[in-house]
């Protein structure tokens, strides 16, 4: 019996949340380019997890079967992810029982670009917490075309709402680049990012990514300064000295409007941030 069948065997034997937790380990662990031989005992030994395990294990059995390339479980994952949709697309369920749905149905087809049927689920009458948690839900996935459709979906969605899809667009490289493509096109304004999020555009550990991030905030003004100690201290002086509306507003004028008026000159738009 080889290392695979030998691992799974053991776990028809084991307790339900133990079992879950080994599968759930193997699943992220188990490199993508080398998959097991699947023997008819092997795949035999899935579903019988698939079958035996609690909903909650299921998806990891379904994420090991699709990471192996197995072919018998096929229909029945489709039928529970169908199910899992079925119930986070629920209004009478509450925002935690939706949102438990919602993360299983990505986790059940994690390459499947199936999973961006999630976004049609926000709608005006969402919650922001369900809202917000179906956007987490979708970075739960591995598909390049979840990156597309959150990006191409940012103009519809709430502040807050946005800045979840943001983080999520983050998360990878591919939808890193969705989210520069979405800047590029004027769906999202610099104005959008905070100052984290454009440092973390500029400093992308994806070089490329990196460049063009760059190229994108300098020609926006929003390069973030990547020392920030050398902006507190020039700003420090000005924080220290005592307020007032006159006071403050003779130290704009001597500080930021000069800066304001050549840049305006030279036909330059300011943002905001």
């Amino acid at each position: 019996m080889k290392e695979p069948e030998r691992l799974l065997a053991v776990l028809e034997q084991a307790q339900p949340e133990m079992a879950s937790a080994i599968l759930k380990g193997l699943a992220r662990g188990w490199p993508r380019d080398r998959r097991p031989e699947l023997s008819p005992a092997l795949e035999q030994t899935l579903a019988l997890l698939f079958s035996k395990l609690p909903p909650a294990a299921k998806s990891q059995v379904a994420s090991l079967a699709m990471r192996w390339g197995s072919q018998k479980l096929g229909d029945q994952i489709a039928a529970m992810a169908a199910a899992s949709l079925e119930a986070a697309g629920k209004g009478d369920l509450s925002d935690s029982d939706r949102l438990a749905s919602a993360t299983q149905f990505v986790e059940l087809q994690k390459s499947d670009s199936a999973a961006t049927k999630l976004l049609d689920l926000i709608t005006p009458k969402s919650s922001p917490e369900l809202a917000s948690g179906l956007v987490d839900a979708l970075g739960k996935s591995e598909s390049p075309a979840v990156g597309v459709a959150l990006a191409g979906r940012l103009p519809k969605l709430t502040p807050a709402v946005r800045q979840a899809a943001l983080r999520v667009l983050l998360s990878r490289h591919e939808w890193t680049a969705s989210l520069l493509a979405a800047i590029q096109q004027g769906q999202l304004q610099l104005a959008d990012l905070s100052l984290d999020q454009k440092q973390a555009l500029a400093n992308h550990p994806d070089r490329q990514l990196a460049n063009r991030a760059r190229r994108l905030l300098e020609a926006g003004g929003s390069l973030p300064n990547p020392d920030r100690q050398k902006v507190l201290d020039e700003m420090g002086p000005l924080v220290e000295q005592p307020g007032g509306r006159r006071g403050g507003q003779s130290r704009f004028q001597k500080s930021v409007a000069p800066s304001a008026t050549r840049i305006r000159a030279k036909g330059q738009k300011l943002d905001p941030t």
